[in-house]
């Protein structure tokens, strides 16, 4: 789960910054596709095949650890096609990354603060 997040840490650093470095907005549809394939990716990688498997999946005579161990074996499974849809969430990311430095407009303009500028007066 510490992964999971630091991942999506590191998006939001991504997405807060992007503007600031590049003057360039990101496009807020691939954006929000991005997050939300993100978040299905991760439920499909995790939450459906761990946490059902530990609640369904087991006998009642199993230990905790042979729930654990169990839930994790079946869940490997269906790894491949898991990690295929993170992987494809991440593209819409790459898109909007590149699609935005070279192709959006410049909405950002270079700001003076009043005590930085030169005055005139002598």
């Amino acid at each position: 789960m510490l992964a999971i997040s630091s991942l999506f840490v590191i998006f939001a650093v991504v997405y807060f910054f992007f503007p600031r470095v590049f003057r360039r907005r990101m496009s807020d549809a691939l954006g929000q596709i991005h997050f939300w394939a993100n978040v299905i990716a991760v439920i499909l990688n995790f939450a459906i095949p761990i946490f059902f498997n530990l609640t369904f999946h087991s006998p009642p005579s199993d230990s905790k650890l042979g729930k654990i161990v169990r839930a994790f074996g079946t869940g490997l499974h269906s790894f491949a096609w898991e990690i295929g849809a993170l992987l494809l969430a991440q593209a819409f990311f790459l898109v909007n990354l590149l699609w935005s430095i070279f192709k959006s407009k410049k909405e950002f303009a270079p700001t003076t603060s009043s005590a930085n500028s030169v005055s005139s007066e002598i």
